[in-house]
Order: C-alpha cells, then sequence, then structure tokens
C-alpha cells in the first residue's frame, strides 16, 4: 500500500504545475495539507475518490486556464495519481436489522489535464471486512458505464485479453476499485456507488462508519460546496428506536415506532472531514425477539416468502450472563510474526482482564506442537492473569508451521462437564492448512457426543492466507462466530470487539420448535449460537405459504431457568431483507460448497450472486461501457461482455477473498508480504527520474520526502538536474533536489 500512497504522493507534486488564477485556493488546500493532519493514512484514501493516471507528466494542466508548461518528455511507471476535484456528494443510508444498503453519489472533474489531452481515472473506494459491493454506475461526457456480474467460468477468456493492470498488485483487499478509460481533460464524471455494511452491536446499541472524510485537495477552487446525507432506519418492529450518536448535524424528517427518518443538506466551505458515524438502539428491559415475513422480489428466481428471525439481548446492563470457561489458541507459526503475533497478543491480555474470578481459562499457543499455559483450566484471579500476560510475552514466539487439529482436539479435552458454565474456544490463525474438512468432520462428530454442552468454537482469520470459509464453517459447526481482520493495525481492536461481543452469553441451547419443518437456505443446523451480551442472533431463510404464523423459541438463562419467547409472524414490504438475507446465503452456501465440493450449491451460490448483484467467489465483476454490451444468458440471468477484441474493458478489483493459500502457509510467507501475491516487483516505486531530460526542469514533481522514495535512483535524478542547471541555472530548484536526494 505504500506504492500506492507514493503514486497519489507524486501526483499531487504533479499539480504544482496548474494555475488558478489570483484565487488560487485549490493550490492554497493542496500546499497546506500537512502530514500531521494526514496523521498515518497519508494519502490513503479516506472516502470515495476518483483519481487522474497519469503516465505522461506533460498532458498535466489546467483545462480552464491553461498556462505555460514545461515541457516534459518520457513516462511514468508505474503512473502517478492525481486525486480529482469533488462537485457534488450524497450519501444515503437504509439500515435494516444489523446490516446498511450504502449509496454515495458524486460528481469528479478532471480538472488537471489539459482539454486536448486524455487519462485513464480511477475509482477507489475504501471498505472494511463486512462490506460488499452492490455496484457502480459511471457517466461522463455520453459514456455511460456499469458494473456487471457473470459466472467466472464464462468470465475466463474475457479477463485472459483483458490488459494486466500492474500496479494494482499495490491495492489490498480494504479497497474497491475500478478504471474508467480515456476520459478528457475538464470533463465531469458523475459517480454512483452501492454497497451492502455490517452494522456493529454493543451495549444495546447498533453502530456504523462510513468513509465520509474528504481531505482538502479534492475541493474545487471558488464553488459553494452542497453536502446531503439522508438515513433511514427500520427495524419492522413496534418497539421505540432511540438515536443515540450521530457524527453530523442530522434532523428528524420523520419518526414512528420502529423506524426513523433523519437528513442533513448544508452549504459548506470544505467537504466532511469526518467519516459518518451513526449509532441506534432499540430499548428493552428484556431479551425480545421479532419476526418478520416479506414476498419475494418480482424478478426473484426464488417465489418463496423471505423470513427473518431475531432474538436481541436485553438493555439491562446488570443482565446476568453465564460463568465463562475459555480456552485461547493462538497461532505462533512463523508466518505471523511481527505485528500481526503482538496485535493478537495484546488482544487476549485485554480479553483476560474482562474475565471475572468465578470464571476459569487456559492458553495454547500453536504452530507443529503445543505450548500450554496450564495443563487444566485455572480461575480467573488477578494472580492468574498476571502470569498469563507473563507468560504470553516470554513464550508466544513466531516459528515453525501450522497443524489446527491437534491444539483443538485438546482444547475440547479439558472442559468440565457443568451445566452451569459455558465452554468456549476462540481459534486466532493466520494459516490455511490441508487438512481443514478432515478438521470439521472431527468437531462435528465431538460436539455430537457431547450435546448440548459441547464447547463453542469461535475463530478468528488474520490477513488473506488463510481459508476464511473453513473458519466460517467450523465456527458454524461450533455454534460459534467468526470474525477477521485482513489488515495489521486493525487486528487489535476488531479481536477486542469479537471477544467483547461473543464471550457473554445471556441465553443458550436456543431452539425453535418449527425450525426443523422450514425448508430453509440457511441453516444447516438446529444447534444455534447463543445470545450473548454483545451479539444478537439473526435467522434468515425463504418459506413457503403454510409457514405458520406463531413460533415459539426457548432458552436457557443464567440463573437456570428456561425463557420462552413467543412470537408473531409480522408481514412486511420495503424492507431491504432480500440483500441482508442473499449475502447470509452466499457466506454460508460458499462454505459449503467448499465442504462438500459440490458442483450443484456453486450454481446455487452463482445464481444468487447474479440475482442479488453482491459478489461471490464463483462471480466476477468487470466495469463495460453500455454501447459496448452484448447479452447472453446464463443461471437465468442477462450478463454482458463485449464483442469486439479492441474493446479495452475494466477488471473491478478487491472482491475475493479466496479460499486460503496452503502453500504459503507451508512455506511460512509473513502475511505483510507480496510473494504469495503475485507480486514479481514489490519494491518497485513510482520513480519520477525515469525520464529523459533534455529540456525544462521536472523537480516540481518530485515530492515531499522523495528522497527515501527514490533512494535507488538519486544518480539519474542527480544527472538531471546537473543537465537542467548547466543550461538555466536553476539554483533553487538544485537546491531543493539535493537536499532531497541525498546531495
Amino acid at each position: 500500500m505504500d506504492n500506492f500512497e507514493k503514486a497519489v504522493e507524486a501526483g499531487l507534486a504533479l499539480t504544482k504545475r496548474l494555475y488558478y488564477g489570483r484565487d488560487d485556493r485549490a493550490a492554497e488546500m493542496t500546499a497546506g495539507q500537512s502530514k500531521a493532519e494526514l496523521g498515518g493514512r497519508k494519502y490513503f484514501p479516506t472516502a470515495p475518490t476518483v483519481y487522474a493516471v497519469i503516465s505522461d507528466p506533460a498532458i498535466v494542466d489546467n483545462p480552464d486556464q491553461p498556462s505555460y508548461q514545461p515541457h516534459l518528455h518520457g513516462r511514468w511507471d508505474p503512473p502517478a495519481l492525481i486525486p480529482m476535484q469533488m462537485n457534488r456528494v450524497e450519501l444515503e443510508v437504509n439500515c435494516v436489522l444489523s446490516s446498511a444498503v450504502v449509496e454515495f453519489r458524486g460528481s469528479f472533474r478532471v480538472h488537471c489535464v489539459a482539454t486536448n489531452r486524455k487519462c485513464d481515472c480511477r475509482v477507489v473506494v475504501p471498505r472494511s471486512e463486512k462490506t460488499s459491493i452492490l455496484g457502480a454506475e459511471v457517466d461522463i461526457s455520453g459514456r455511460s458505464y456499469s458494473t456487471e456480474l457473470a459466472p467466472i467460468e464464462e468470465a475466463k477468456s474475457y479477463m485472459e485479453r483483458v490488459p494486466k493492470d500492474e500496479d494494482m498488485k499495490f491495492i489490498q483487499h480494504q479497497i474497491f476499485s475500478f478504471t474508467i478509460p480515456q476520459v478528457q481533460g475538464g470533463a465531469v464524471l458523475s459517480l454512483r456507488i452501492r454497497w451492502l455494511q455490517h452494522l456493529s452491536y454493543s451495549d444495546s446499541e447498533f453502530s456504523i462508519s462510513i468513509p465520509f472524510t474528504f481531505l482538502d485537495y479534492v475541493i474545487p477552487s471558488g464553488k459553494l460546496l452542497k453536502e446531503q446525507i439522508h438515513l433511514n432506519v427500520d427495524f419492522g418492529t413496534g418497539k421505540e428506536l432511540i438515536c443515540t450518536r450521530f457524527s453530523h448535524p442530522l434532523k428528524k424528517t420523520g419518526h414512528e415506532m420502529g423506524k426513523l427518518r433523519l437528513s442533513y443538506e448544508a452549504e459548506v466551505e470544505r467537504w466532511s472531514n469526518s467519516d459518518f458515524n451513526f449509532s441506534y438502539m432499540v430499548s428493552s428491559d428484556d431479551v425480545f425477539g421479532g419476526l418478520l415475513v416479506q414476498p419475494p422480489h418480482p424478478d426473484d428466481f426464488d417465489k418463496r416468502n423471505i423470513f427473518c428471525l431475531y432474538i436481541l439481548p436485553a438493555s439491562n446492563l446488570h443482565a446476568k450472563v453465564f460463568r465463562r470457561e475459555v480456552i485461547f489458541l493462538i497461532d505462533t507459526s512463523a508466518s505471523i510474526q511481527g505485528l500481526p503475533l503482538e496485535e493478537s497478543k495484546n488482544a487476549v491480555s485485554a480479553a483476560l482482564m474482562n474475565l471475572r474470578p468465578t470464571d476459569s481459562f487456559s492458553i495454547m499457543s500453536f504452530n507443529e506442537e503445543i505450548f500450554s499455559f496450564s495443563s487444566s483450566l485455572v480461575p480467573a484471579t488477578e494472580e492468574k492473569i498476571e502470569e498469563a500476560h507473563q507468560w504470553l510475552s516470554e513464550t508466544c514466539h513466531a516459528t515453525g508451521g501450522t497443524s489446527i487439529l491437534l491444539p483443538l482436539n485438546e482444547a475440547m479435552k479439558m472442559f468440565s462437564k457443568s451445566l452451569s458454565s459455558v465452554p468456549q474456544i476462540f481459534l486466532i490463525t493466520d494459516g490455511s492448512v490441508k487438512d481443514e474438512k478432515n478438521i470439521c468432520h472431527v468437531v462435528q462428530n465431538h460436539i455430537r457426543s457431547m450435546g448440548l454442552n459441547s464447547p463453542r468454537i469461535s475463530t478468528f482469520g488474520i490477513g488473506l492466507y488463510c481459508n476464511h470459509y473453513f473458519l466460517r464453517l467450523l465456527a458454524q459447526i461450533g455454534r460459534g462466530h467468526y470474525d477477521a481482520a485482513y489488515k495489521t493495525g486493525t487486528i487489535t481492536l476488531q479481536m477486542k470487539r469479537f471477544f467483547n461481543a461473543t464471550s457473554s452469553p445471556l441465553l443458550t441451547n436456543v431452539s425453535i420448535d418449527t425450525l426443523g419443518h422450514l425448508d430453509s437456505l440457511e441453516v444447516s443446523t438446529t444447534l444455534l449460537p447463543d445470545v450473548s451480551v454483545g451479539c444478537p442472533l439473526i435467522i434468515m431463510g425463504r418459506c413457503n405459504e403454510s409457514f405458520p404464523n406463531s413460533h415459539k423459541v426457548t432458552g436457557s438463562l443464567a440463573d437456570g431457568r428456561e425463557l420462552v419467547i413467543n412470537l408473531k409472524a409480522q408481514k412486511t414490504k420495503g424492507l431491504l431483507i432480500d440483500k441482508v438475507m442473499a449475502k447470509q446465503q452466499i457466506d454460508i452456501l460458499t462454505a459449503s460448497a467448499w465442504f462438500s465440493g459440490s458442483n450443484e450449491l456453486v450454481d446455487q451460490v452463482t445464481t444468487i450472486s447474479m440475482q442479488s448483484s453482491i459478489p461471490c467467489e464463483f462471480t466476477q465483476m468487470t466495469l463495460l461501457q453500455a454501447s459496448e454490451k452484448k447479452t447472453s444468458v446464463t443461471q437465468g440471468k442477462e450478463v454482458h461482455f463485449p464483442k469486439s477484441k479492441h474493446v479495452k474493458p475494466c477488471l473491478v478489483h478487491g472482491l475475493h477473498v479466496g479460499f486460503g493459500n496452503v502453500m504459503a502457509t507451508d512455506k511460512n510467507i509473513l502475511i505483510l508480504s507480496d510473494e504469495a501475491h503475485g507480486s514479481t516487483d514489490s519494491g518497485k516505486g513510482v520513480n519520477c527520474c525515469n525520464m529523459s531530460v533534455f529540456g525544462d526542469c521536472t523537480c516540481t514533481c518530485c515530492g515531499p520526502d522523495v528522497g527515501s522514495t527514490f533512494a535507488h535512483s538519486w544518480n539519474d535524478c542527480t544527472i538531471a538536474v546537473t543537465q537542467y542547471c548547466a543550461a538555466f541555472a536553476c539554483l533553487g530548484c538544485f537546491s531543493l533536489c539535493s537536499n532531497l536526494c541525498g546531495n
């Protein structure tokens, strides 16, 4: 990702060539944006952003007010990226239960390329691990583009003739990106992007954070800026929704039981400089639930109704929770060394501090061997927790390979048979192993033999080398929960949230009397996860017209009582339950398809993916121009591919996770390395000194900190500057480049 930021840094340096006249507000803002203001993010996008891709720096100019530009020869490889100015922005968020459909609409202008020249434009959208892109549309100068999903097998030949976007290897899983080819300087690009985003849940609050921080260099010069946000919350229940926090000055435009409508619209001097954050809660002193039934969309291939059953924990912070028996399994193979392992240990240490003295715990680190903190579970006293902190620091070092079944087997033997406690295993790993399917079978058999008091197995994956579908399925078998962090720097925070959400069960051994009689695509077992303080239970599926109107949910409380919740089916329309359900279906069925090897399940996932516009592992998203589409029919859904081989379609990046990388795990390749991702030149930077300089000075392109970026090329830079200075005596530029490039 450093190379991406260096490309943006180089692009911003190029904007020094732009002249806006006396009211040079944009130039002042770009120059005034300090690294202190940017924090650790530097030039990484913090909101949807469009970049001009500059391979030929000679095309950079103000299309409205051209000025004399020193002529430049040569091309940049990889290209520089100039963030384009944004003229309009609108955000619409529709929340339903624990998910939200987000729509971003923005207008961007190619403000940095001469009117008689063209450049590619790259759209980049930051995204979290729990974000699914639903699609994008672009209109520009009479051209229209939109994303299309197609089965990956059908897309193979198409993908082979798409030019390789080499610098996309710098784009990691946390952003979604595509490129619009050859856009005229001065043109306006209208962008519409939709995505599905998960809401977090903590202390009875649902919360969402949407990337909406725009840096100063996307503000156009001398224009009034209009910023809009529209928020709709529909929980489908008769209970009161309470708005608890919001980052922008939202005003209520509608309010009724179970619904909230808020909006914000203002003329501003600068775009939003903070992400859009919003929280709400459903107030209740007791564990409660609801059941929503919605007819299918008219175009849905499955004509059965959609149902959604949810159980929420009580808002009462003093609700009694079960005594816990917890075992942490920490992968300490060589590939996790460095920051990932340190963050994992920090999160486990924090989780231990949240245990009560009546709880018990143990810790195992594993590679090919097991290293145990204790041979049996120990009480979570201050003394034992302090010993555990020291053990984590002194014993957990990254070395060796990865074996997951061995520590799982040992952990499952350590629990007591007490019905008054909840046994929990937390597995943390960054690797993929060859016997994953066998592990699922072994755990499945163990849980069947132990019955209702079997351990809950929750899994947390780090990076892209581990098989996240295996970890998801293992958690499903173990009645636990799954989460992941794909990048370092977020591991500690996400893991802490994960432990806090899942480790305090309020209601266990949950069962639904009618569940066994439903023809459901999602629920593969009647053993459902516990309802924890920070983790509601949400079940979705399909039902026919004979679906019962009333259902009984039962579960065990920590005080030994059985809780019974009677639910009445509530028919709804207009909610976005179909999108939420489709995402859940895709995740569960993809894990099942991997486990069973069933082509029928692959076809089913592919159909759901194309029907819902939610990408999966078996579909490929591309961006195609409307006038260059050819229609074919696959899986009952129209897909479009360009007919002409001269068309330059664009692959969309950042959507696939894959099924793990056993080779990378076996070789203990670090999860921060580019080696297993196929990078051939991971050290390649944005080298502004690759150009042949025979005329005017290119030093304005060097940008800050160029010495550290281009240290390997400082001789070339010195020669170039010397050539220029000999001809034009540009002593100021010579002094600048001397300081930057090592004298």
